[in-house]
């Protein structure tokens, strides 16, 4: 299906079925067979690449949707643990107040 989808040849319900089994195997990237990766690799790149990948994902309703989300928001807390200045500011506010407001 992902050949069919490069080249513009798959409906809209076998779209919604990719989009659901593209968000199931996205988040096992490192523990995929060769081929499920070169795949994953072809609609990303029919997509624009990660990001296209990504848009397109959120563009569907519950699990491609909620995959979206938790890759961005992975991505967000990679990029920031990395610097040590915003750690420390979320150590301390946590400190002061640990749970959220309702």
């Amino acid at each position: 299906m992902a050949l069919r989808f490069a080249d513009d040849r798959v409906d809209p319900a076998e779209e919604a079925r990719l989009a659901e089994e593209v968000a199931e195997i996205l988040p096992l990237g490192w523990s995929l067979t060769t081929k499920a990766k070169e795949q994953l690799h072809t609609v990303s790149e029919h997509l624009g690449g990660e990001a296209g990948l990504l848009d397109w994902l959120d563009r569907h309703p519950g699990l491609p949707r909620l995959t979206a989300r938790l890759q961005v928001l992975t991505g967000s807390l990679d990029r920031y643990s990395e610097d040590t200045a915003v750690v420390e500011i979320l150590r301390s506010s946590r400190a002061e107040e640990p749970l959220p407001r309702n």
